[in-house]
């Protein structure tokens, strides 16, 4: 079923490469909750492109997380917000080394060397940093494909994020399954916080230029598939987390889906016309497509 994705996803990129005025790269960002598939996927794109004669290159938002250092230093400036103690939020990415390197690839003439970052997830027991190792592409590139679990999450309106967080307080706004929005969980400033944070990754977004969403038919799967994932890994001798920790950790990713999912298709995007959002099934299925 990943082949059916990607091939669908390699369509639609060579449709709106045909057209593409801008100086290559054509950058596409892909958005999909954790355990959705974006990795195969993107994969299977990269290759699909290639036999096609194009050039590609991917990134991955998790690779621009800050050091161990900085990531340190982040909890310690927003003591009470949970969300920001440890990677994986919008506000622990290095935002200057992400516009750097998208800079780079647009903009570096041809036969520049540009090196990607590589965050290990492994060090610190699990807390992760950045290593000194990278991935190197030359340019030119015709096509790179920016995934990532928030990638096009835009801020809203702090008067309307109030609004939703006191109407779900008293049961009048409720999420996945009826049941009251895992936001709810943290208090109306972390979320803010958060809020204010996104507005920073604007200028990752101004440099993309068609979008790929996978959206899950039901929020609750990403539970599911995370799970799966940690009983594969563990199958294979490799540590994981017990079932009620894993819970936990997709908890404190589901604010975010909550609150700012819908963001990669609004119409205000610098993708607006070029996106393209698949639906799919707890399998992983495709069972939709639309444009946005």
């Amino acid at each position: 079923m990943a082949t059916q994705k990607a091939n669908v996803i390699t369509k639609h990129i060579l449709h709106h490469l045909s057209r593409h005025k801008a100086k290559l790269p054509m950058i596409v960002g892909l958005q999909g909750p954790q355990g959705s598939g974006k990795t195969t996927v993107t994969q299977g794109v990269q290759k699909n492109l290639e036999n096609e004669g194009k050039r590609t290159a991917v990134l991955s938002i998790d690779d621009f997380y800050l050091t161990h250092a900085k990531l340190e230093e982040l909890k310690q400036f927003y003591p009470e917000n949970k969300l920001l103690h440890g990677r994986g939020q919008p506000g622990t990415h290095d935002m200057q080394l992400g516009t750097k390197i998208l800079s780079q690839l647009k903009e570096s003439p041809d036969g520049t060397a540009v090196h990607l970052p590589i965050f290990d997830k492994s060090k610190f027991d699990g807390e992760g940093d950045r290593t000194e190792k990278t991935v190197d592409v030359v340019t030119p590139i015709d096509v790179v494909i920016f995934e990532g679990w928030c990638m096009g999450f835009y801020p809203i309106p702090a008067d309307a994020l109030e609004e939703l967080y006191q109407a779900a307080k008293i049961g009048r706004a409720t999420g996945s399954g009826g049941k009251a929005p895992y936001f709810t969980q943290h208090s109306l400033e972390s979320l803010q916080q958060i809020n204010t944070i996104l507005a920073g990754y604007l200028d990752w977004y101004r440099l993309i230029d068609a979008f790929i969403v996978l959206r899950p038919q039901n929020l609750f799967d990403v539970f599911a598939w995370r799970l799966q994932a940690e009983h594969a890994m563990k199958e294979q001798g490799k540590p994981g987390m017990a079932d009620d920790q894993v819970h936990d950790f997709v908890a404190r990713y589901m604010p975010g889906y909550e609150i700012f999912g819908d963001g990669p298709r609004r119409d205000d995007a610098p993708w607006a016309g070029k996106g393209l959002v698949m639906d799919i099934d707890k399998e992983r299925n495709l069972i939709n497509t639309d444009t946005f």
